[in-house]
C-alpha cells in the first residue's frame, strides 16, 4: 500500500514472469495511485504554499519533488525498463494534457500510475480515496476547513468553496484513473470512496464496511478476485460520489457516502510543508 504500490506497479511483470505455474496472479494497489500534479500538469504550476516556507526543500511543488527524487537516484533508465512502452500517453488522454510518449527528460514521470498503470499484464485492481488524506495535505496541500467547521467561522460563500474544490479533487481523480485505462482495461477494477482517509483497505474497519452501492471494499474485492482475467472493468468498478451541498446531521460534512462516517478511519497525515487552514477557504 501507499508509496509500496508504485514499486508494485513496476515489480508485478517481472515476478509474474517468475512464478509461471501460479494459477491466479493479479495486482492489487492500496492508497497508490497519486497523482502527477493536483489538477495541473505544467512543472511550473501547484500549489507550493509559500506562506514565508517557499524557500524549503519540503514546500517546493509537489512535482518537483518526485522529479528530483527519481534523479537523485537514477531511477529513469529503471523505470522506462520496467513499464517500456506501457509509460506514455493514457488511452484518450489528449484533452487531458498529459501530452505523448515520454522521452529521455520525462522518464521520470513514469512514477505516477495514470502513465504506467497500463504497462502492467496481469490484472489490476484499484483501492483509493479520491480525497486520499495524504494527497489532500501533500500533492493538493489544502484542508477544507470550512468543509468540516459549517457555519462556525466560515461564511456560506467559503462552505461552497470548500466542498466546490473538494469535488474538483474527486473528479480529477476519476479523470486521471480513466487515463490511466483502469476502468477499461478488461480484468481491472476499481473502489473508489470519497472518504478522508489513507490505507484504509490495511484496516479492519475500511476492508469490512466502507461500502459503494451494495459491496464493501471487501466484498468488491472478493468479486474481482474470483472474477475471469478478462472480465469487463466495468463489472468490477465502484467510483465515488460528489459531496452534497447539504450538511445536516444524516450528512455531516457534505458527506455523500455514510460509510465514510459511520465507520471513521482517521488518517489525516501531517503535511510536509504546512499551510494556514484558513487562508485555503478565502
Amino acid at each position: 500500500g501507499s508509496a509500496g504500490g508504485i514499486g508494485t506497479v513496476f515489480a508485478a511483470n517481472s515476478l509474474q514472469v517468475q512464478l509461471p505455474h501460479v494459477g491466479v496472479y493479479k495486482v492489487l494497489l492500496v492508497s497508490s495511485f497519486f497523482l502527477q500534479v493536483a489538477g495541473q500538469r505544467s512543472l511550473n504550476e501547484g500549489p507550493t504554499c509559500s506562506h514565508e516556507r517557499g524557500a524549503m526543500s519540503k514546500c517546493i511543488p509537489w512535482v518537483h519533488k518526485m522529479r528530483s527524487m527519481c534523479q537523485l537516484h537514477n531511477c529513469t533508465s529503471t523505470l522506462h525498463a520496467a513499464a517500456g512502452e506501457g509509460c506514455g500517453a493514457p488511452a484518450k488522454a489528449a484533452d487531458k494534457g498529459w501530452g505523448g510518449q515520454v522521452g529521455p527528460t520525462t522518464r521520470w514521470s513514469c512514477l505516477f500510475p495514470a502513465r504506467s498503470l497500463r504497462s502492467i499484464r496481469a490484472p489490476t485492481f484499484v483501492i483509493n480515496s479520491a480525497v486520499d488524506s495524504w494527497q489532500l495535505v501533500n500533492v493538493w496541500r489544502r484542508f477544507y476547513r470550512c468543509r468540516y467547521d459549517g457555519t462556525t467561522g466560515c461564511t456560506p460563500v467559503q462552505v461552497a468553496h470548500a466542498v466546490a474544490q473538494t469535488n474538483g479533487m474527486i473528479d480529477r481523480f476519476t479523470d486521471d484513473l480513466r487515463a490511466s485505462g483502469a476502468l477499461t482495461t478488461p480484468g481491472h477494477g476499481a473502489f473508489i470512496t470519497p472518504c478522508n482517509e489513507h490505507v484504509a483497505g490495511m484496516s479492519a474497519n475500511g476492508f469490512k464496511y466502507y461500502r459503494i452501492g451494495n459491496h464493501t471494499m471487501r466484498t468488491a474485492l472478493g468479486r474481482w478476485w474470483a472474477a475471469s482475467q478478462s472480465a469487463p472493468a466495468a463489472d468490477h468498478t465502484w467510483l465515488s460520489c460528489r459531496l452534497t451541498a447539504e450538511s445536516g446531521k444524516d450528512r455531516p460534512h457534505h458527506q455523500c457516502n455514510p460509510s465514510c462516517l459511520k465507520h471513521h478511519v482517521k488518517r489525516r497525515l501531517s503535511q510536509e510543508c504546512s499551510c494556514d487552514p484558513g487562508k485555503d477557504t478565502k
